[in-house]
């Protein structure tokens, strides 16, 4: 039996269709072949005009690379010159004003770039040639001609697209291949204005004058960054009436939605800049106590403001304490509890003399500090514990605390060091200093001795490369002077020519006298430091590992650990032991971790054991769930939910990653983390494909508060949805959805999202073999509210791409190729798929989409691919 294939009947604005019999269908495929055969392309081994182009144009790129200007500028001109119908032209044009400003010929890059926007008027690369421009005059200081043109953007005729160039943060770069000066975040147009209305008064005014249309039509249609952008223009202006009134109404839109809160917070950086620190701290208490359990730009980090300005002031220390105990309790396990930790603590230290409450405070909190940590972090802890009783007249704590530093289990260098500081500078401490001397073996020097007189001579003679004499001299020092503190430098420093010198013999047997003989001197210390060095440089594993270990175990507290603790990693790497490695990393980084330090935390995961016939994310997945449950209803804790979360994602586990999910969105500590999953069960249903489940729990896209498309799967996953709804042929409960949706946004982006929902849910609905009519007009509603037009076509393809409906955009992209200025690069594009989508349904305009781009644009890419297509397809016919 036959297919059915299709024939068209055409217009010039349309076509029908009816069924074909199966001769007349071969018939017609040969007819298309056969037309193709006399528009064919050269032979594949021919270079086309597009191949010419394209390696004109990457051999300009590579001299860009090696900054060789000049060059790229000539080469940037043989290809407009002679390709002047590639696709890429307007790419080079931008490049060549990028090689005309560094040779600094300023003039010239501006009147290109005037060219450019002419030339291809209401496309990305007029605001992309606008850009160059505004950029170039900010890093000038030139405000007039800055605003020249800003007001071109905002002329009469609407042909410049200022609106969605100032907010749409879609417009992050001009094609793939372009960056440099014209690399574009909506973020940094509003900088400029900002950092132009600091500067001056007048300017703001200008600005705001300029901009007042936009910011006229509502909350709604900007985004959150120019909320407090429209605010901070007013008040640059000296507008501040407006301004308080433009902020309260922001305020009102957002209610408390954590856009509301950087609305805030955005005003309390301005107050602090005008050097307005009681404004600012009332924002910061209100951040406070409105967004409580937000860490980074929101309630955690306000609190650190706030517990530093009480810091700094003399009569604060009251308000402090009472401040930091419920705050860090609150935020323990954030940077931002531990910070105003600290904080606290190095107040109570300043005025434990004088009040012994505080006094009391700064001991509790140094000790319980010093509990869980590695032995420097714990010797720094001490430290500070012996200078704070002997401050405030406690002799016999001081004692006992020094007499721990010393202890063998904290013992190096940098503990014997400063434990001489301060017994010099506390007398009372000597006698404890005099205990360690005689423990650890480090006896002081006697000038006058036979072992001075030696130690002479063997620094002459390694000074002067008598090693055999040398040699004899050490030795004789080691057998005879044992104890003495010459001979033990004596042998140091036969271990230190040997290592400089690469002889691994001579250097290993002294080395071996040194650790063995003066095992806890600070001078072995160095030594093992360097057997350590000569065992990772020759590769000796086995040996590297006793040696970081006897390293870790004798001087603990030294300021090398870490580095030793890393190179007992790469033995384990060595020997292949990841649960060696693993234990490793939990002993000396799990304290950190515990206190909230996520870098120590990551490199622990890193290092998790794999286990064996599971996959490897799920491993990770559950490894994370294990220190959430260990760190508890923390912020800590929600971290680890957070990557366990991904994990699973990754590894493709929907069911666990589900629950954790789950998880995310009920907890109560942290509201933005609850707002970042508010719909993240919808999307994981549409991963696993239950698209059941992910309809019936569309409903609480419509509830309260409004949706707010916080990370990419919210704004990504419509398009599925919609597709979900169109496969399980819910049209009209997703139709419902969609124009609730419609309803309740203004910012383009979030209608954009919905109509793409729409469009791709009718497209499933429709089904390959029936006209898609019913989604065009969604569609074209992006394309236009999208100024410039060609902005959209990102949207369209993802739409068509999430409907699994790539072939059945034709109406859709004809309708869209009306919209597109004949200069502009994405016509050789549409035209090649149209005439991809026309070939595969046996559709003569096939062969019209191929003469359009053989005569149009003869050094497009996309013309040698569609005629590929269709000599391939001409052959196929030969061959039935």
């Amino acid at each position: 039996m036959h297919p059915i294939t299709f024939q068209s009947v055409s217009t010039p604005r349309g076509r029908r269709t009816r069924p074909m019999r199966p001769a007349i269908a071969a018939c017609a495929i040969l007819c298309v072949a056969a037309c193709a055969a006399a528009a064919a392309p050269a032979p594949a081994d021919k270079e086309t005009l597009a191949d010419k182009a394209a390696k004109v144009f990457k051999d300009a790129l590579s001299q860009m690379h090696v900054r060789q200007w000049q060059q790229a500028n000539d080469l940037f001109d043989q290809m407009i010159a002679r390709y002047g119908t590639n696709e890429n032209i307007p790419d080079a044009r931008l490049y060549k004003a990028v090689c005309l400003r560094a040779q600094n010929l300023d003039d010239d890059a501006n009147k290109l770039l005037e060219d450019i926007s002419r030339l291809y008027a209401g496309t990305e690369a007029e605001m992309l040639a606008d850009i160059g421009r505004m950029s170039f005059y900010v890093s000038k200081k030139d405000a007039d001609n800055f605003l020249t043109v800003v007001k071109e953007m905002t002329g009469p005729t609407g042909a410049k697209a200022l609106d969605h160039f100032m907010l749409d943060p879609r417009s992050y770069y001009y094609r793939e291949n372009l960056a440099g000066p014209f690399q574009y975040y909506a973020r940094d147009t509003l900088d400029l204005f900002q950092n132009l209305a600091k500067a001056n008064k007048d300017t703001a005014e200008q600005i705001v004058t300029l901009l007042a249309a936009t910011f006229k039509k509502g909350p709604g249609y900007l985004p959150a960054q120019w909320h407090w952008g429209h605010c901070e223009l007013l008040y640059r202006a000296g507008r501040d009436d407006e301004a308080d009134k433009a902020f309260a109404a922001y305020d009102k839109y957002w209610g408390d939605d954590l856009d509301c809160c950087r609305l805030w917070w955005s005003k309390s950086q301005y107050l602090e800049e005008l050097k307005q620190a009681d404004k600012a701290q009332e924002i910061y208490a209100t951040i406070m106590k409105r967004w409580e359990g937000t860490t980074d730009n929101g309630a955690g980090e306000a609190g650190y403001r706030v517990a530093t300005f009480l810091a700094a002031k003399p009569d604060g220390a009251k308000d402090l304490v009472a401040m930091a105990d419920p705050f860090v309790k609150r935020y323990a396990s954030t940077q931002w509890g531990t910070s105003v930790r600290g904080l606290l603590i190095k107040r109570a230290m300043e005025l434990a003399p004088k009040d012994a409450e505080m006094c009391k405070r700064a001991f509790e909190m140094l000790d319980e500090d010093a509990r869980d940590c590695t032995p420097p972090e714990k010797a720094a802890k001490l430290e500070q514990m012996i200078e704070l009783a002997m401050t405030v007249n406690q002799p016999d704590r001081a004692v006992a605390l020094f007499n721990g530093l010393l202890d063998p289990a904290m013992w190096s260098t940098d503990i014997y060091n400063d434990a001489r500081k301060l017994a010099a500078k506390y007398g009372v401490l000597k006698p404890g200093l005099d205990l360690a001397v005689k423990r650890y073996m480090i006896p002081a020097p006697d000038p006058n001795g036979e072992a001075a007189k030696l130690a002479a001579r063997l620094d002459g003679r390694i000074k002067d490369g008598q090693m055999r004499f040398a040699e004899e001299d050490a030795t004789e020092m080691f057998t005879k002077h044992t104890e003495a503190a010459e001979t033990i430098e004596a042998v140091a420093r036969m271990c230190e020519y040997y290592f400089s010198q690469v002889m691994p013999k001579e250097r290993d047997a002294w080395m071996d006298r040194m650790i063995a003989t003066y095992n806890s001197h600070p001078r072995t210390e160095d030594v093992i430091d360097k057997r350590c060095t000569a065992d990772n440089a020759e590769a000796n594993y086995d040996k590297l590992a006793t040696d970081t270990d006897l390293a870790l175990r004798r001087f603990s507290s030294s300021h090398l650990r870490r580095r030793w603790v890393d190179l007992r990693v790469k033995a384990f790497e060595a020997a292949k032991d990841a649960q060696g490695k693993y234990d490793l990393m939990l002993a000396e980084l799990g304290p950190a971790a515990r206190r909230g330090h996520l870098y120590s935390l990551q490199l622990i995961m890193q290092a998790l054991p794999a286990k064996e016939g599971e996959d490897r994310y799920v491993t990770l997945g559950k490894g994370w769930m294990n220190w959430a449950d260990l760190a508890g209803d923390t912020h800590l804790g929600l971290y680890c939910l957070a990557q366990a979360r991904a994990c699973f994602e990754n590894a493709r586990d929907w069911d666990q990653a589900q629950a954790v999910s789950k998880r995310l969105r009920e907890q109560k500590i942290n509201p933005s983390l609850a707002q970042a999953y508010q719909f993240d069960d919808i999307y994981l249903f549409l991963q696993s494909k239950e698209n059941d489940k992910a309809v019936a729990a569309a409903g609480r896209l419509t509830g309260e508060p409004r949706p707010r498309w916080s990370g990419y799967r919210e704004r990504g996953f419509l398009p599925q949805l919609g597709s979900a709804f169109g496969e399980l042929k819910k049209v009209s409960q997703g139709k419902a959805l969609g124009d609730r949706l419609l309803a309740m946004y203004d910012w383009h982006w979030d209608l954009d999202a919905a109509d793409s929902m729409l469009a791709s849910m009718f497209a499933t609905a429709d089904g390959p073999s029936k006209p898609t009519s019913r989604a065009v007009p969604y569609l074209m509603d992006i394309v236009k509210r999208t100024n410039p037009p060609d902005l959209a076509y990102r949207t369209l393809l993802a739409a068509a791409y999430h409907a699994g409906a790539d072939d059945k955009y034709d109406d859709t992209l004809n309708e869209y190729l009306r919209l597109i200025p004949r200069a502009h690069f994405l016509r050789p594009d549409l035209l090649q798929r149209l005439g991809e989508h026309y070939l595969a349904r046996r559709d003569r305009r096939a062969l019209t989409m191929q003469t359009t781009l053989n005569g149009a644009y003869p050094a497009s890419k996309p013309r040698d691919l569609l005629n590929d297509r269709i000599e391939k397809a001409r052959e196929r016919a030969r061959k039935q």
